[in-house]
Formats: structure tokens, C-alpha cells, sequence
């Protein structure tokens, strides 16, 4: 994966419930996963900006 930061501002529209990935973990579930990390590749992309 790219090492660049991350920024991005989300908005939940009901009560959610988020679990923290450290990098050291996420990492080796891609090397465990490799079908796992093609499909995150995939969406690697061109960004896609929604807007209201």
C-alpha cells in the first residue's frame, strides 16, 4: 500500500460503532490474504468524491 496520509471527513447518519486497524496488524493480514489485498488494490483507483 501507498505510504501517503490519509485525510478524510465522514458523517454517519445513525450511531456507529468504529475499531481502530493498526498498521502493523492491517500489513499482515495482507500478506496472510492475498486475494484480500488485490480487492483493496482494486480500489485504489481514481478517487471518487461524493458531495451533497
Amino acid at each position: 500500500m501507498k505510504e501517503t496520509p490519509r485525510v478524510a471527513t465522514v458523517a454517519a447518519n445513525s450511531f456507529c460503532e468504529l475499531l481502530v486497524l493498526r498498521k502493523a496488524d492491517f500489513e499482515e493480514l495482507l500478506v496472510k490474504s492475498p486475494q484480500l489485498k488485490e480487492e483493496i488494490e482494486k480500489l485504489q483507483g481514481p478517487a471518487i468524491i461524493l458531495t451533497d
